[in-house]
């Protein structure tokens, strides 16, 4: 399955790795790594986020105050 991000949301990825890859190197790799997992799940069990309207869904990170929102 092909997927992307919403070009809003793509700027804030990056602002989010580039905060934490501020922080410490390690802490950015990590931030990468769990929304990478997250996609992966998403992609896997589209169920399985919180619903937020019809068809729009949210995948909240555990370690990260960072949601994915996908429909």
């Amino acid at each position: 399955m092909r997927w992307k991000f919403h070009p809003e949301a793509a700027e804030d990825y990056l602002a989010a790795c580039r905060y934490y890859t501020q922080i410490e190197r390690r802490l950015g790799l990590a931030f990468v790594q769990a929304v990478e997992t997250a996609v992966d799940q998403i992609v896997n069990y589209p169920q399985s986020g919180q619903e937020i309207e019809e068809d729009v869904h949210r995948h909240l990170l555990t370690r990260f105050p960072f949601g994915i929102y996908y429909t």
